[in-house]
């Protein structure tokens, strides 16, 4: 995929240990219960994991005994970056929950087949959300803080996937959003943090190939 994120939330333990829960049984755990999602206790019994709270048991496999291995995010994250940006996460969201879903005509160039990329131009002040749709260009405006030594990049990416990113790094109500910038065709890093400085939220994102004359565009 073209997305991996992190996220931290207190939580208590008898020891410390990890695992990988399998999608499908998370997805199930989850909307069994619903929105009342305190109290929720997860334990691994002879290669199976628990996902509990008082009224729902949902039982899966745990993945790391088939080999799987987490990926460290902070292991395979940039070490520092040439532009950072700062700005609402919530207008951003909001930006993105408009973004049309444009199937990418064959040949297009596009990096990512599928769907049309939305291009994110970065000025001093602003990042400019911009589509390419048969009935017209989309295009949205959320203000930010550029911070570093590149200005007016142009990155460009799945807008299911950045939306997804950032509906995860919004719902943890952050006090500080950064994004981290270098080339169009690296990966960005997207965080979230508290008032002390502590990251609870980092997602890597690839952007996509786009043609040099989209670029100019945007």
């Amino acid at each position: 995929g073209r997305r991996m994120h992190i996220v931290t939330f207190p939580a208590t333990s008898t020891a410390p240990f990890a695992v990988i829960v399998p999608q499908e049984a998370l997805k199930a755990f989850l909307d069994a219960v619903g929105k009342d999602q305190s109290g929720i206790r997860v334990a691994r019994i002879d290669g199976r994991i628990f996902l509990a709270n008082d009224t729902v048991v949902v039982v899966g496999r745990d993945l790391s005994v088939d080999g799987d291995k987490f990926v460290d995010v902070d292991t395979v994250s940039p070490k520092s970056f040439e532009t950072t940006a700062v700005f609402d996460i919530g207008r951003l969201f909001n930006a993105l929950d408009n973004v049309p879903h444009i199937p990418a005509p064959a040949g297009s160039g596009v990096g990512d087949p599928g769907i049309e990329p939305v291009c994110i131009h970065f000025t001093q002040d602003r990042m400019v959300l911009s589509i390419t749709s048969p009935n017209g260009n989309f295009l949205a405006e959320v203000p930010v803080e550029l911070d570093g030594g590149r200005q007016n990049l142009v990155h460009a990416y799945n807008p299911v996937y950045l939306r997804d990113v950032v509906r995860a790094a919004s719902a943890i109500r952050p006090d500080i959003i950064t994004w981290g910038l270098n080339d169009p065709l690296s990966v960005s890093v997207l965080s979230a943090k508290d008032e002390a400085g502590t990251t609870h939220f980092k997602a890597l994102l690839m952007p996509v190939r786009i043609p040099a004359d989209r670029q100019r565009e945007a």
